[in-house]
Formats: structure tokens, sequence, C-alpha cells
């Protein structure tokens, strides 16, 4: 959403802070995290895909000490990482992630009153039944 930073001129690229807004306003919380910022590596994956699941290992490692219930994403590569990736992770001897993965847009519709099954969420290959438990939702 803020690269390249120099042509979109949306949002402080350094500190961004327009998508914690937008998730505010769903009613979630925007939790801070350490390397908030850190890329997904998608891009490194099909260079050196080990550096790129360490990338994903890694970013997820953070938002689990941080306590966050799921993580929300604007960006489809950003999605297939971060949503897909947990098994190979773990496939290749690494940590179990197990961290829930929305679009920011699933998330919007969730807020909005969509039911799960309107959105397709059980096409998601990591499960978000514990954030639909916790909204006292089920896919």
């Amino acid at each position: 959403m803020v690269r390249p930073s120099d042509i979109l001129n949306f949002d402080d690229p350094m500190k961004p802070a327009v998508l914690d807004q937008f998730i505010e306003l769903t009613g979630a919380e925007s939790i801070p995290y350490l390397k908030k910022m850190l890329c997904c590596g998608a891009g490194l994956r099909m260079v050196d895909t080990e550096k790129s699941l360490k990338l994903v290992e890694m970013k997820l490692g953070y938002v689990e000490a941080a306590e966050a219930d799921c993580m929300a994403v604007l960006c489809p590569y950003c999605m297939i990482q971060y949503d897909l990736t947990q098994r190979m992770i773990k496939r290749e001897g690494g940590s179990n992630p197990q961290m829930p993965v929305l679009y920011y847009a699933e998330m919007l519709c969730l807020a909005m009153g969509m039911q799960p099954k309107e959105l397709g969420l059980r096409l998601h290959r990591t499960s978000i039944e514990p954030v639909l438990k916790k909204l006292e939702m089920t896919a």
C-alpha cells in the first residue's frame, strides 16, 4: 500500500498508519509488533525459497509474540506468503505457526455483518477458526 512511496505518496513509508486506522474502524485492535515493516519475502521465493520461508517464519514469530489473534494483509503476495507457507515452514522442519491471516477486505466484510461462508473463508490454508470463535461465528 505504501510502495513505491515516491509515486503513491499515500502514507508515511517509514511509519505507515492508514492500515492500522482502517483495522481499528472494523472494531479490531491493531497491535504493534517488532519488524512490522519487514517484507514478506515473496519476491525472494523464486530465487531462494529457504530464505523466503525464514522471513515468513521470523515475521510470524513477531506477530505471535505480540499475542495477535490474526494478521491482516492487503497484498495478494503477502496473503500467499503468510497463509499458504505456514504449512511449508512446518514441513521443512521449522516452527509450527498457526497464525490466521485475513485480507483487510475480509475483516471489513465480517465487521459489516457478512457471514464467513459468504466470504469463502474456509478456503484459507491456515485455519481462521480461532478468530471466528472469538467473534462467535462459524465458517
